[in-house]
């Protein structure tokens, strides 16, 4: 289930870049997801039955609107280095995979990042992820093996990376005002 579990947004070339919406950043209203089966239909003179042709499936964007604030998270500069971290996955332009626990596991592309800042510790975010495959039959199908820890190793490597990542950017806001002052 992905109660409790962080959106996670990850870059599957390049820079593998990963970010964590968690806690007070998780999407407003939760994730709606949608699919429409491909089909061709041809209704043949004579016959009262028409005569489908399945063609697999495609899912739909998928919206992501939430609040980046750093009075909630108690991160002073967490809004800004979350919507940068957003923003670089959005620019890179790379083939990414978006996943909340095993609940949604999708891969594709970040479509579009837009932003609202309200002021530097609150910005209004929204994204829309284009998925070219759905993998949630994969992922419920896979057994509970050294595979799976791995991948849960490798999760935790990425957001102590995130982590760095925003520390490191808090460092390079705490030397600017140094400099100011």
């Amino acid at each position: 289930m992905a109660n409790g579990q962080p959106v996670v947004i990850r870059e599957l070339e390049g820079d593998r870049r990963t970010v964590l919406l968690q806690d007070a950043d998780m999407p407003d209203q939760g994730i709606d997801v949608a699919g429409e089966l491909r089909e061709v239909s041809t209704e043949y003179p004579g016959s009262s039955r028409r005569s489908t042709q399945i063609m697999g499936t495609s899912e739909q964007p998928i919206e992501l609107k939430g609040r980046l604030l750093d009075s909630l998270m108690g991160i002073d500069g967490h809004a800004i280095s979350m919507m940068t971290a957003l923003r670089k996955v959005y620019l890179g332009q790379r083939y990414c995979e978006l996943a909340w626990g095993s609940t949604l596991v999708r891969r594709g592309y970040l479509k579009r990042a837009s932003f609202r800042v309200i002021r530097d510790g609150d910005i209004e975010y929204q994204l829309t992820f284009n998925p070219d495959e759905a993998d949630e039959a994969e992922v419920i199908a896979v057994p509970q093996t050294p595979l799976a820890s791995s991948r849960d190793a490798i999760t935790a490597i990425d957001a102590a990376l995130v982590v760095v990542d925003t520390m490191d950017g808090l460092l390079d806001t705490m030397t600017a005002l140094d400099a100011l002052i």
